[in-house]
């Protein structure tokens, strides 16, 4: 739960120091939309969401952080069946 806050409160803080380019990143559209107003955190976590493919294909200064990320991000959701011995 304690995690749960602290993501919240992360996306609030990016909502209102970030605005800007929150809504350049955010790549889709809401009926109620307003870019001269602070988004809010469905529209900062969307954004986040669709703009880590490109974060990781630039890629950050620092690369150990780029390889921690492309090694756990990217796991299969599903074990790999392994192959059964005839």
């Amino acid at each position: 739960m304690q995690l749960g806050c602290i993501a919240q409160g992360l996306l609030q803080y990016l909502a209102l120091t970030c605005g800007s380019t929150v809504w350049q990143l955010f790549r889709s559209w809401l009926r109620t939309m307003d870019p001269t107003r602070p988004p809010s955190e469905l529209v900062v976590a969307h954004a986040l969401r669709t703009s880590l493919p490109d974060f990781l294909r630039v890629g950050p200064g620092n690369r150990v952080l780029a390889k921690f990320l492309r090694e756990h991000l990217f796991r299969p959701r599903t074990p790999v069946a392994q192959p059964r011995a005839a």
